[in-house]
């Protein structure tokens, strides 16, 4: 880092097309967290077990890295728009009716189609801005998951707002269907050619990049990178709230509000890297990053107090901010533009995998060992993340010196 903090530029024709995708982004950010927020409620509603909340937790993973496998193809195929409105389409009916019933089964089944829409979303916006950023820079990608890091704050703080004016918790969810239908016509609107025009000349600008063959080690680490990470931060995000209701005894608003504090460390470290970052050494940036998360997360779930703990819960959603714009800031510089739709349906497959285990798991070892001890699977995680990213650091300066 150096130099004062500067907006990143974003090219004249791509800037209504970059709105849409922040805004399509902040909708993301929304929708994943604020199943969190609520959950506690959900379940003291509806009657559910643990092991019941995460198997509608679970299904839209499992929705979610189909589609982020299967979108890798099909946006090569159909294009981004098409990808992208068919995505939001999904997610809005399904929140429509999501809660409507206390019956499992059904909800299993739309939270599944929510995790479907998501999944296509997800890839479109990072293909997106994969071809948009400067080859190897991350200041656009960080930019645009800051964004999802507003949603994400936003949808706690709406939920926190719903519970304590005695709203059914429902209502958040119909508020994201009614923006979910709202950004699909917007985007319907948008010129998403323009991401393939001026391809060649990129290609010939590059020395050759796009000739390159697939490295099929760097797409592995990139695989296992997205699964640690998402699994721990979204397993973090979607069970914070119920531990400080029923370790820690905050009330379901309270709890709610902690999420969103989580949230803010993420907006906050994302923040700080889309201003100030400009380097291209994604891997070590990774390394750090990871550093900071597992130090966070051992302090939260060492801590009795609660304000300590919300403090270590900072810290970790700080530490997870930049890691995964980073790590698909590695696939817009080691990877051909023609590989880069496939590599971002894997490297996300990998996360949707993490984030369908990881919340299960901790489902399990919570109804087992109690919550706080679960906690320490995230622990875990944070500490082979870092262990990854070391990996990552070493491949990539091989493929830089190999390419020199």
């Amino acid at each position: 880092m150096s130099g004062p903090p500067r907006l990143p530029q974003v090219p004249a024709r791509f800037r209504s097309l970059y709105l849409g995708l922040l805004a399509v982004t902040i909708l993301f950010g929304v929708n994943l967290s604020v199943v969190g927020a609520v959950l506690p409620e959900m379940i003291r509603s509806f009657g559910w077990s643990y092991t019941a909340a995460a198997a509608v937790l679970a299904a839209a993973s499992i929705g979610y890295f189909g589609a982020t496998f299967a979108a890798g193809f099909v946006v090569r195929r159909l294009g981004p728009r098409a990808t992208v409105v068919t995505g939001l389409g999904l997610m809005a009916g399904a929140l429509a009716l999501f809660g409507a019933s206390p019956r499992l089964l059904l909800n299993v089944l739309l939270h599944g189609l929510i995790g479907v829409g998501s999944g296509a979303v997800e890839v479109v916006m990072n293909y997106g801005a994969v071809r948009i950023e400067r080859d190897g820079r991350s200041q656009l990608m960080n930019l645009l998951h800051a964004a999802f890091s507003v949603g994400a704050v936003a949808g706690p703080l709406l939920a926190a707002r719903l519970l304590e004016s005695g709203a059914a918790w429902q209502i958040a969810f119909r508020a994201v269907a009614v923006a979910a239908a709202a950004v699909a016509v917007w985007l319907a609107l948008l010129p998403f050619d323009r991401l393939e025009e001026g391809l060649a000349g990129r290609r010939r600008a590059d020395g050759g990049r796009a000739a390159l063959p697939l490295d099929r080690g760097l797409v592995a680490i990139s695989v296992a990178l997205l699964f640690l990470y998402v699994g721990a931060e979204m397993g973090v995000s979607s069970w914070l709230g119920e531990y400080f209701v029923s370790f820690l005894g905050s009330s379901p608003a309270q709890a709610a509000l902690m999420v969103m504090l989580f949230w803010g460390g993420v907006l906050g470290g994302r923040l700080l890297l889309a201003l100030c970052y400009r380097g291209t050494r994604a891997a070590e940036a990774i390394l750090l990053l990871a550093a900071v998360a597992t130090a966070g997360l051992i302090g939260a779930v060492t801590m009795s107090g609660r304000a300590a703990a919300a403090v270590g819960f900072v810290a970790t959603g700080f530490g997870f901010s930049s890691i995964y714009p980073l790590v698909m800031s590695l696939v817009g510089r080691y990877f051909a533009p023609r590989h880069q739709s496939m590599v971002i349906g894997f490297a996300a497959t990998g996360g949707g995998v993490g984030s369908f285990l990881f919340p299960f798991a901790m489902a399990l070892a919570a109804q087992q060992i109690g919550i706080r001890r679960g906690f320490l699977l995230y622990v875990g995680l944070a500490a082979l993340l870092m262990l990854l990213a070391g990996a990552a650091a070493f491949k990539t300066r091989a493929l830089a010196r190999a390419r020199s």
